[in-house]
């Protein structure tokens, strides 16, 4: 938080509490005042409140002047560009399973032979140590990396990200601006998994023009840039719209599943990247298997209807396609020295991985070619890191390619847990951790047999595996008793507490108790639920946040007042005229009818109000912030509201009975349970009881998946969390958890030392 930030929050609550304490004063001077004269004082702190977003308003935009500003830009730009670097770092880290400042083994790539688009130039061949030199090449800088599963595109992706990111601070600090004047020429890249991004939601794919795409792309970029970042919208739509961004898009055949003939988000991404923008058609890096790039280019659309009709679909236009190369036997050489140097010499190997070098430059067999491939050459040094295990156990598990694959991929998970401890003490066992990946990929499996990701794992629909029936209907037998209670209460303050002359405020006390009732029983047993929501304070920095919060404060603040003084007064009055309201005892009915009504404006009013400051999340920084951010405003609601409706109860209590306090409470917050009735977050509770019950996952999973985040064993793909590999995941979806798990062959000494 800036200093101006912690300013308007001193001053901010420091009008609250003068607010508060005058409105206590004005309201205990008289001891008889009447509904409408303690409307009256309400008025008055609401109105100031409702003015402040009008008056911060009027101050920044005094002191702001123009927020789209290039220098202020380039100051952003720079700020953005430090932070992707620290955290892509941090990405690699993980992936790479290593410390300081790691390397990845240098793989190389080339434009392949065949291509029928045009090109943005480059030489034929490269490799991941230019990188930034080979992509500073092309005259557009559009770029799409090809290649198989593990073939090392995502570590490319993040050096080509980090590399430019140098060039661009190395620039930044010989020039007062990044271009001395006019258009960027260094771009601050930004890495997005496209998997979290939907080019066409609710509409046919197929019939969504490349511009409309495009449009949703560009705010897309900015929504991210807001949400991983921290970058103010306006700021953030600035740098997407000016050029300032350089997109990096991970996982083009992520898209789609495997088994569509025809992926169709991906064809839609591939016409808005081709979609010439007013800055002419956009820079952009793109990743995409081999074999699903083949598809979009040449698809056999009709084969779905029968026609067998072959359809040219496209490629990204004006862009240089290179296609990731397996590793040469002497660059895995390189590497493994790198990354095992012999202690009295840096340029030999350590003596246990010998073996393994003798077979690599003596042989041709499937040992060579697992090794040749990134992913399984990270399989290896993952699991053989500990300086007394014995790599030359590999000689002997290279029977079949599968065999050893297996092998391979068994050894992570006991590798990976003892290397990193739990969050609080101690260590997961391997077993836990695979039987708790197990479920999950499980989960996937039955969530893409009903039509859904096999790939993307929602935390807030994680309920669904224990079953699509006991976290809903016990979640809405919760939430239903807890709205249940201000029922009771008014039952027993209507036939206990309440006069005859006074028994109407209560019946409709009563009756909007009952239909918040069944309203919650109803929302809260649907299949379906909200999307995940958080607060977020800080999107009051944004301008048009700002103006849409002061808006709906200065309609609805007043609106709320009308409602309750007319809906008040007008039932008083009929009541007077039916006969069932002595005339005498008006005035009394109309202040406590004004105060119910009132509960129940107020309530509505704050939440249209606060709803301005509710968003919901398009990226995370850990698994468990979506958990977090959603309890948060799920438990929060009820309370706020609840306070809301204790404050319009107790007025009611200077001029009727000593229970309203409790009455305002208790239908306040049956009010906040009504609003958060269909969130998913009481269903992932109950889940998380009934999954720890049957031992198929920990009882705080999100905890868990952020050790497994840390580990390196899954990664985020928006608010989403998958497996670190398709592979991978495919492993642990065959894999036979009555078997014991492996773990790599290390001395007696490195077992008894955890090692």
């Amino acid at each position: 938080m800036s200093r101006r930030q912690r300013g308007w929050l001193v001053a901010g609550l420091g009008l609250v509490v003068a607010l508060a304490a005058a409105t206590w004063w004005l309201l205990s001077k008289n001891s008889d005042a009447t509904g409408a004269d303690i409307a009256s004082v309400l008025a008055l702190p609401l109105a100031v409140l409702g003015l402040l977003p009008v008056v911060r308003e009027i101050v920044g935009e005094f002191r702001r002047g123009n927020a789209e500003d290039d220098d202020q830009l380039a100051v952003v730009a720079r700020q953005l560009a430090g932070a992707v670097r620290v955290q892509e770092a941090a990405v690699l880290t993980r992936l790479l399973a290593d410390t300081g400042e790691p390397q990845a083994a240098d793989v190389s790539f080339t434009q392949p032979e065949l291509i029928y688009w045009r090109t943005d130039g480059g030489t034929q061949r490269g490799s991941l140590a230019g990188i930034e030199g080979y992509y500073r090449q092309l005259h557009l800088g559009r770029l799409v990396v090809l290649g198989a599963a593990g073939a090392g595109k995502t570590v490319l992706a993040i050096k080509l990200v980090l590399d430019v990111i140098v060039a661009a601070q190395t620039a930044w600090a010989d020039t007062a601006r990044p271009d001395g004047g006019g258009e960027p020429v260094i771009r601050v890249p930004v890495r997005l998994s496209l998997p979290d991004f939907d080019p066409a939601p609710g509409e046919e794919l197929d019939s969504v023009a490349g511009e409309v795409v495009s449009a949703r792309l560009d705010a897309w970029l900015a929504s991210q840039l807001f949400s991983v970042y921290g970058v103010a919208q306006s700021h953030a739509t600035a740098l997407v719209a000016e050029g300032w961004i350089l997109p990096v898009l991970d996982g083009l055949d992520e898209m789609d599943p495997d088994d569509h003939l025809v992926p169709r988000r991906a064809a839609a991404l591939m016409r808005a990247l081709n979609y010439s923008t007013t800055k002419g058609v956009r820079p952009v890096v793109v990743t995409c298997r081999t074999g699903r790039h083949r598809q979009l280019t040449t698809i056999t659309r009709g084969v779905e209807d029968g026609a067998g009709a072959v359809e040219f679909i496209g490629a990204v236009q004006d862009a240089t396609a290179v296609e990731v190369e397996p590793l040469t036997v002497p660059r895995v050489v390189r590497h493994l020295t790198y990354r095992f140097p012999d202690p009295a010499d840096s340029t030999r190997i350590q003596q246990r991985w010998q073996p393994v070098l003798d077979r690599l430059t003596t042989d041709d067999d499937l040992l060579v070619a697992a090794l040749r491939s990134p992913l399984r050459l990270f399989l290896v040094i993952s699991a053989y890191l500990h300086p007394d295990s014995r790599p030359a156990e590999l000689l002997t598990h290279s029977t079949t390619a599968q065999d050893l694959g297996e092998y391979l991929f068994s050894l992570l998970i006991p590798a990976t847990v003892a290397r990193h401890s739990k969050p609080a003490s101690g260590y997961y066992t391997a077993d836990e951790v695979t039987r708790w990946l197990t479920t999950l990929v499980r989960y996937l499996r039955s969530q893409a047999d009903r039509g859904g990701s096999a790939t993307d794992l929602r935390l807030d629909l994680l309920w669904r595996a224990a079953g699509w029936q006991a976290p809903r209907y016990l979640g809405a037998a919760l939430l239903t008793t807890a709205a249940a209670i201000p029922l009771v209460l008014i039952s027993v303050q209507y036939f206990l507490f309440v006069g005859i002359d006074r028994d109407l405020p209560a019946l409709l006390g009563l009756a909007s108790s009952v239909a918040l009732v069944a309203w919650v029983a109803w929302n809260s047993s649907r299949p379906h639920v909200e999307l995940p929501k958080r607060f977020s304070i800080a999107a009051l920095n944004d301008l048009s946040v700002r103006r849409q919060f002061a808006k709906k404060a200065a309609i609805t603040v007043p609106i709320t007042f009308t409602v309750t003084v007319g809906v008040g007064f007008g039932v008083v009055a009929a009541g007077v005229i039916a006969g069932v309201i002595a005339v005498e005892n008006a005035v009394l009915v109309a202040g406590r009818v004004a105060i119910v009504v009132g509960i129940v404006a107020i309530s509505v009013a704050g939440h249209v109000v606060a709803d301005v400051v509710t968003t919901r999340p398009s990226a995370i920084d850990r698994p468990s912030r979506l958990i977090s951010q959603g309890l948060a405003h799920t438990m929060l609601v009820p309370v706020v509201v609840g306070a809301v409706g204790g404050i319009g109860g107790w007025v009611a209590g200077k001029t009727a009975t000593a229970d309203a306090t409790a009455f305002g409470v208790a239908f306040g917050v049956a009010f906040g349970v009504a609003v958060i009735a269909d969130s998913p977050w009481l269903r992932y509770a109950v889940a998380c009881v009934v999954l720890t019950l049957r031992k198929e996952l920990p009882w705080r999973p999100g905890v868990f998946l952020d050790w497994a985040y840390m580990a390196g064993l899954v990664r985020l793909s928006g608010i989403a969390v998958q497996l670190r590999h398709q592979e991978f995941q495919s492993w642990l979806a065959t894999h036979d958890l009555t078997a014991s798990t492996t773990t790599p062959p290390v001395s007696e000494s490195a077992q008894s030392s955890g090692g």
